[in-house]
């Protein structure tokens, strides 16, 4: 199914967010992680849960999420664009994280 906007379909945010994907919430001002801490915050995950980040992007919610849960829990992170899902998972795996990634 798809669903459209007067100024975008579907088809174009995956694009416009995987050609973004490289430098998204690396250039500019510091507004992703202060927001993921905040978030984390309020969520205040335990170890063993399973948690879901939809719209994850590079991860900034998504990394911090799954080491709060550790390694008896899940973090599943699921986006639109390929490309920030694929930057998720290395973002994860740089901090010797192990996410489930998913581009739908």
């Amino acid at each position: 199914m798809e669903w459209w906007f007067p100024w975008i379909s579907v088809n174009v945010l995956p694009r416009s967010f995987d050609r973004a994907a490289e430098t998204y919430d690396r250039v500019g001002v510091d507004l992703f992680q202060p927001i993921a801490a905040r978030l984390l915050e309020g969520l205040e995950p335990k170890v063993g849960e399973r948690v879901l980040d939809i719209g994850c992007g590079r991860g900034a919610v998504l990394v911090p999420l799954a080491a709060a849960v550790g390694r008896t829990g899940r973090a599943t992170g699921l986006d639109l664009a390929p490309q920030m899902v694929a930057a998720a998972a290395d973002e994860a795996a740089r901090a010797g994280l192990d996410v489930d990634v998913v581009a739908r």
